[in-house]
């Protein structure tokens, strides 16, 4: 099985966790569409160190950036897996509305309410039903995405 050392997302000549997780062009939009990534550049200055930078990072966050600084690193991961096993390209915005939908699915999994949040039953073409939180800062991510 060839595994590339160059990221399949970008190119760029080494593909490091930091790099795949934090440091690709798309990934630092992603970071600061959720206002994340100014406090992981200053952590990043720090400890430039994958492990060292994350236990930094989630002991200045609080309970709620913690799960989506996981959750995005998640959803960052199955974006270039799916890049690289099986070729299927897909924009940030798919990569914001996993992360939402990921995460305001466990929240209502776990009976936790955002103030003021109901939730709604979102359909997509591919007959998928995704539960999401009207909230305004997720109506900006296209969420219908096929």
């Amino acid at each position: 099985m060839h595994c590339p050392v160059d990221c399949v997302l970008c190119g760029s000549n080494y593909e490091d966790n930091i790099h795949i997780l934090l440091e690709c062009h798309g990934d630092m939009h992603i970071w600061r569409e959720f206002k994340l990534w100014d406090k992981i550049d200053r952590a990043l200055r720090q400890n430039y160190n994958m492990d060292a930078m994350n236990f930094s990072l989630l002991s200045q966050l609080n309970p709620c950036q913690s799960a989506l600084f996981a959750t995005i690193l998640w959803s960052i991961w199955k974006h270039r897996n799916l890049k690289l096993w099986q070729q299927k390209t897909e924009n940030n915005c798919r990569v914001l509305a996993r992360t939402t939908t990921l995460l305001d699915e466990w929240k209502v999994a776990q009976g936790i309410r955002r103030e003021g949040g109901t939730p709604r039953t979102v359909n997509y073409r591919n007959q998928y039903t995704k539960r999401l939180f009207d909230e305004r800062s997720y109506q900006e991510v296209d969420t219908n995405v096929t």
